[in-house]
């Protein structure tokens, strides 16, 4: 079955997901503000030039042309990227393996001197008409490529939870502590060093990590994520059942599969976090978590 993603933006995507990563310091740690980019109108850089010199359709898109194009549209959306974004996003872009590869996906899909794949519109074989496809495309590529990291962070965190589980459960005749107060009893098994990651208890998808941020409330403590009940005070012998979960039932909160159902339905998600007693971490659908085992072996 073929993809409904036209390739382009697939690409893009996978550019601006490395991009958004490499301009927050790796994945981890979170998050940019949206710094300005000094703004120059296309026809006066050297990519609105190169439009104006490339005018004349051709039979197919060369590397040259799609560097052009990236170019142009990256000037013309100087408010989408924090400038780290933007020079990491440029380097990516500008690699030739990786312009001769989208030069070729591009003229794979010309049908009578124009591409209309999958929602990608372009009506001619000119750096003017691929510049304002990218331009249309970049946007949803760069909302794309937050989701996905949104994803491998809140991955990593929900696995670091996990392991201050199998480590409470090392020290305590491999049991789980009791589900009531699972937090608090893998504190020091979460933070050996005292380090202040208290960030890490949010879910960057959820609403309100932004405001958390700024100012946690002082008399209450929280965290997005919670223990699967059923693992309450269990021994730790079942390595593919889950062990924690993203979801929002408050510190010490413990639930099962219908509470992580019903936090997607409440924040719209199509993927939350989830790590099983292996610490094995992913991203899971709604059809995913049903498939997944909550319940352990006795």
């Amino acid at each position: 079955m073929r993809n409904d993603i036209p390739f382009f933006l697939s690409k893009l995507t996978v550019l601006a997901l490395v991009a958004v990563l490499a301009g927050c310091g790796g994945g981890e740690g979170g998050g940019s503000d949206q710094n300005q980019s000094s703004t120059q109108k296309p026809d006066n850089s050297e990519g609105g030039q190169a439009a104006k010199r490339m005018d004349k359709p051709a039979e197919k898109f060369t590397p040259e042309m799609v560097k052009a194009a990236m170019e142009a549209a990256l000037k013309q959306l100087p408010d989408s990227f924090t400038k780290e974004e933007l020079a990491e996003l440029r380097t990516k872009m500008m690699e030739p393996v990786e312009l001769q590869e989208l030069a070729d996906e591009l003229n794979e899909n010309i049908v009578d001197g124009k591409i209309d794949d999958r929602g990608m519109k372009v009506d001619a074989i000119t750096v003017e008409a691929l510049t304002k496809a990218i331009v249309v495309l970049l946007p949803k590529a760069k909302r794309e490529g937050d989701k996905k990291r949104n994803e491998v962070i809140s991955g990593y965190r929900v696995g670091k939870l996990a392991k201050g589980l199998i480590g409470y459960s090392s020290d305590n005749e491999f049991r789980f502590p009791d589900s009531n107060k699972w937090c608090d009893a893998i504190a020091d098994y979460r933070n050996p060093r005292g380090e202040g990651d208290v960030d890490e208890l949010y879910s960057p998808q959820h609403p309100d990590t932004a405001k958390l941020k700024n100012g946690a409330p002082k008399d209450k403590r929280v965290i997005h994520y919670a223990m699967n009940k059923a693992m309450s005070g269990k021994f730790d012998t079942d390595s593919e059942v889950v062990l924690v979960f993203e979801c929002d039932l408050g510190w010490n909160g413990a639930g099962g599969l219908e509470d992580a159902l019903k936090y997607m339905d409440k924040f719209k998600l199509e993927k939350i976090a989830v790590s099983t007693a292996d610490t094995s971490a992913q991203s899971a659908t709604k059809e995913d978590l049903k498939k997944l085992k909550w319940v352990p072996e006795e």
